[in-house]
């Protein structure tokens, strides 16, 4: 496809103008606050809407081995998304995926970890994004 842009004076005089050629799959015309927010950003009948970024809490961000954290993904009442999908990484490697339904404006999900290093809890919905937080580990003492 070809989309010719024209530069025009004061008066409305047309003085230049540039063809811009892309793929067909192009298909909606954005502004540059859409490019920079293209992981939240959806198009509606009424227009683009960015949605907020996503907020991700920790219960706890420093643990011991076999202490539980809660990861809580709260989203505006307005939102489109119906579930969240929370990662936790160590070491490079991901553990798979747990999507989690929406309820009440919220995901939440529950993890424990049983070596000690440095996690990350990534949790990442359609229209709001992704968010990471890190998770401390240490060993729990000897009993």
């Amino acid at each position: 496809m070809n989309k010719v842009l024209v530069s025009i004076d004061a008066d409305g005089k047309a003085v230049a103008a540039i063809t811009v050629s892309y793929p067909d799959e192009y298909t909606h015309e954005g502004t540059e606050e859409v490019r920079q927010n293209l992981e939240r950003a959806q198009h509606t009948p009424d227009g683009w809407v960015i949605h907020d970024p996503l907020q991700l809490v920790l219960s706890a961000e420093t643990v011991q081995t076999g202490d539980e954290v809660t990861a809580t993904v709260t989203l505006p009442t307005n939102t489109p998304d119906s579930e969240v999908e929370f990662v936790v990484s160590y070491d490079g490697e991901s553990l798979d995926p747990e999507v989690v339904a929406v309820s009440s404006g919220k995901a939440v999900a529950t993890f424990s970890f049983e070596q000690p290093g440095v996690y990350r809890v990534t949790a990442r919905s359609r229209f709001h994004g992704v968010a990471t937080k890190g998770v401390t580990v240490s060993e729990a003492p000897a009993e």
